[in-house]
């Protein structure tokens, strides 16, 4: 998937409009911040996901850790 410029300000509205927020929308957005190489705008929205249980962040951190190593 590719994110442009517009596609990521229009997402960041959206996203900072919802009035719920999923675990669909906080991957969306930390996977378009990774791809456009915001990784510390991907770091922030990361760590301001909601704690469910520890299985949900354990899950979490093992994907972010995948997405970070794609660091320039």
């Amino acid at each position: 998937m590719c994110f442009r410029r517009d596609d990521l300000v229009v997402a960041e509205k959206l996203f900072r409009n919802a009035p719920v927020k999923c675990v669909v929308e906080w991957t969306a957005m930390v996977m378009g911040y990774m791809k456009s190489k915001k990784v510390d705008l991907a770091e922030k929205i990361f760590d301001g996901m909601p704690e469910r249980n520890l299985e949900t962040r354990q899950v979490r951190l093992v994907t972010f850790n995948s997405l970070t190593s794609m660091r320039p």
